[in-house]
């Protein structure tokens, strides 16, 4: 559909490229990222603005958007019920939840707060069955990270494991 250049920004060395439009197109289709290009870039903008993240490198946040998904949840449901093995973590984009333990309710999360995520236990002894029950107090919006790479990161940046263990 005629020409177009684009400009796509290198993480080492930073360097502007002009690239042809189709070469990137067959690039994207290549590697299968025509469907994943719009999740990250709906991905990226709450990695960059969470306090968990401050300190990662711009590769290393491109990475966690990438491997990232967006999900929704209506008012009342399980997310994640105890006893599952899902490792995964999770910050809670939009609404509240309610994590409980039996009948007893332990805390309530909130979007607008910094402690905004869940599933630390799952991420730091990964296997081990959720001993929660994490439930949408209202309609939600999250980000879910499977828990490998956020272990990744431990690697990488302690900071990472000393947050989550230091709000957990």
């Amino acid at each position: 559909q005629g020409h177009c250049d684009t400009e796509i920004t290198c993480t080492c060395p930073s360097e502007i490229f002009k690239i042809p439009e189709g070469t990137f197109s067959e690039f994207m289709q290549a590697f299968d990222l025509g469907d994943r290009l719009p999740a990250v870039a709906a991905a990226r903008p709450i990695i960059d603005s969470h306090v968990l993240f401050h300190s990662l490198k711009m590769g290393q946040r491109n990475v966690i958007s990438l491997r990232s998904r967006r999900e929704s949840h209506s008012a009342n449901a399980l997310i994640t019920p105890s006893g599952s093995v899902d490792d995964d973590f999770f910050i809670l984009i939009e609404g509240e939840v309610t994590i409980k333990r039996g009948k007893e309710s332990l805390t309530t999360l909130r979007s607008d707060l910094s402690n905004n995520f869940f599933g630390i236990s799952s991420v730091l002894s990964p296997g081990t069955p959720r001993d929660t029950d994490v439930i949408a107090k209202s309609d939600v919006e999250l980000l879910r990270i499977p828990h490998q790479t956020i272990r990744d990161l431990f690697d990488e940046n302690m900071g990472i494991r000393y947050l989550l263990t230091a709000k957990g």
